[in-house]
């Protein structure tokens, strides 16, 4: 049919149709599709001669898709409910109850929008939008679509698990190839991912994240959490409760600044309230700016805190055998300065800091020599020093009513 003063209605219906040979030919060439079922039901508009509206009920069955390379993917059926309508500068689709059963594993029912329009001269609009997304789902599907920008490299060695809700995407193309992305959004809830590099593993993080190329925000609403440093602390952080804001923004030569300004951390042992700034330049160490007042802390189980992957192992040795039990009601910490160098009692290019109160601390400070108990001390650790002001404490049978004690290098 030619021309345009033409409109009509029409409707279809297919029933385990054979559709890979006439399929394929919209895959890329590095795609095989050998098997594809599928049955539909749909119902459509014409109006002077151009496709404006379509209903659709489709269900896919046994497919097999695989890549050149080697990657397979069985589909063993999936179902939607499709609705699409275009006006002369506008065109939306939209996927309503959309689900997934496959050998990559289940996609729990979700809701899908793509909407285009023209926003000025040459300049289109596209918001998409997906009620869920089940991360564990994506990381496997990226082996078989491998998306392009890194982006199936991050997924491999993060191995996210854990869902987003409510995504939104705002892009902006215009004459150029390229396309701008205005906002990124999601929540997600339950999110785990494996350390890679310098970036800890994560397990049981909730929040949101909004933002773009220039800027970044998460916000962080999360309960019964762990975070795993390999190489900074022994073993995984418990966090009964971590909430507030980081805010990411990128430098124009490779560099990288990261912001908190009320970070809320708890775990079952100690509270922290901190204010941290981290600044990445190219073949530079990170610079670290560390503020936290902490209280409630447990003596017993402090050394699960040392960060021992930048201490020495004098002082970590000392710290474990020494510090039997005691009560920190609260305390502040200190670090500014290069990463590298710490804890600079060898430079004065960085600035640390621990001093809090201690109740009832029982410290085995010299083997051989009598225990320091029921102590209340204010205890400060100065780069590489540690100072101790007793204001009571028991040895043996004496009472110590004023003490102190002074290393002045714990090297």
């Amino acid at each position: 049919i030619l021309g345009s003063a033409w409109s009509a209605d029409s409707y279809l219906q297919t029933s385990e149709l054979e559709a890979h040979p006439f399929a394929s030919a919209y895959l890329p060439e590095e795609y095989i599709l050998d098997k594809l079922q599928l049955g539909l039901e749909s119902w459509s508009k014409w109006r002077d001669g151009r496709h404006v509206a379509t209903q659709a009920k489709l269900k896919l069955h046994q497919m097999e898709l695989s890549h050149v390379e080697g990657p397979h993917l069985t589909l063993d059926s999936a179902s939607t409910h499709m609705q699409f309508r275009r006006d002369p500068d506008h065109w939306q689709l939209q996927f309503s109850d959309f689900s997934v059963d496959s050998s990559a594993g289940n996609w729990p029912t979700t809701d899908i929008l793509l909407d285009l329009s023209m926003v000025g001269p040459g300049l289109q609009q596209l918001r998409i939008g997906m009620s869920l997304i089940p991360l564990q789902a994506l990381n496997r599907l990226s082996g078989i679509f491998r998306p392009k920008g890194g982006l199936d490299t991050l997924l491999n060695q993060f191995s996210p698990m854990g869902d987003l809700h409510k995504v939104r995407a705002h892009l902006l193309a215009g004459a150029s190839p390229e396309i701008s992305l205005q906002t990124l959004s999601a929540e997600f809830s339950s999110v785990s991912t494996k350390a890679w590099g310098k970036v800890p593993a994560v397990s049981n993080f909730s929040g949101a994240i909004r933002g773009n190329l220039q800027h970044v925000r998460l916000d962080l609403d999360t309960r019964n959490a762990s975070i795993k440093f390999p190489h900074l602390f022994r073993t995984p952080l418990p966090l009964s409760l971590a909430q507030g804001t980081l805010v990411w923004r990128p430098g124009n030569a490779g560099d990288w600044r990261l912001n908190g300004d009320r970070l809320i951390v708890e775990s079952p042992d100690l509270k922290t309230v901190s204010r941290i700034a981290v600044e990445a330049r190219p073949d530079e160490p990170l610079f670290l700016d560390i503020q936290t007042n902490f209280r409630d802390g447990i003596g017993a189980r402090a050394g699960a805190y040392y960060p021992v992957g930048i201490m020495s192992t004098k002082l970590v040795d000392w710290l474990d055998k020494s510090i039997v039990a005691g009560r920190v009601p609260s305390g502040g910490f200190l670090l500014k300065g290069p990463l590298r160098g710490f804890p600079y009692h060898n430079t004065q290019a960085g600035h640390f800091e621990v001093l809090f109160d201690v109740e009832n601390l029982v410290l085995d400070y010299q083997p051989g020599w009598p225990v320091l108990q029921n102590s209340n001390a204010s205890i400060r650790f100065h780069n590489n020093e540690l100072q101790i002001d007793d204001s009571s404490a028991q040895i043996l049978d004496s009472k110590v009513v004023q003490a102190s004690a002074q290393i002045p290098s714990l090297k």
